[in-house]
């Protein structure tokens, strides 16, 4: 199997962006058609005692389930209809992984599932989501970058 690869980024994206003053900065990677970040958020993204918001654990799953659209049918992707559900808290400090893959696809709409679990393998959290191509996606394409290091390239949705 091959090593995950970088996924590419949105500068300013709330999750991805790392240009986001107050953004997640989440690193994703995919592998095949699968697509994972391992992440930890702070006490600044709680809703209350030491739990992460459940707005926020949504954008996490949201983000890593558009990905996945977008690695196997290289097209753009927005969200239509996103479902989840919460089993377990996500606490503040601690390290979780989110994973996706796109399920199924069609003309301009693709299927997805995810989830959020720890090194353990418990599963906190689990969507699906339904996603729509981006009507200016070919306009929107060119704020996609790729970091190498230090310096950062351009980037095509072929190369993934």
């Amino acid at each position: 199997m091959n090593a995950p690869r970088p996924m590419p980024r949105f500068k300013n994206c709330f999750v991805c962006g790392n240009e986001n003053p107050q953004g997640l900065k989440l690193k994703f990677t995919y592998e095949g058609d699968k697509v994972n970040a391992d992440f930890s958020l702070n006490s600044l993204y709680r809703g209350y005692a030491d739990r992460i918001h459940g707005g926020i654990v949504a954008a996490v799953i949201d983000e890593a389930m558009c990905w996945a659209a977008i690695v196997k049918f290289k097209r753009l992707y927005c969200t239509l209809e996103l479902n989840i559900r919460y089993y377990l808290p996500i606490l503040s400090d601690k390290y979780y992984t989110v994973e996706a893959i796109s399920t199924k696809g069609k003309s301009k709409l693709a299927l997805c599932e995810g989830k959020i679990f720890d090194k353990t393998g418990t599963i906190f959290v689990s969507a699906s989501g339904k996603y729509l191509v981006v009507p200016e996606e070919q306009e929107m394409i060119k704020y996609l970058y790729r970091e190498e290091g230090e310096k950062r390239s351009s980037f095509s949705l072929e190369q993934l």
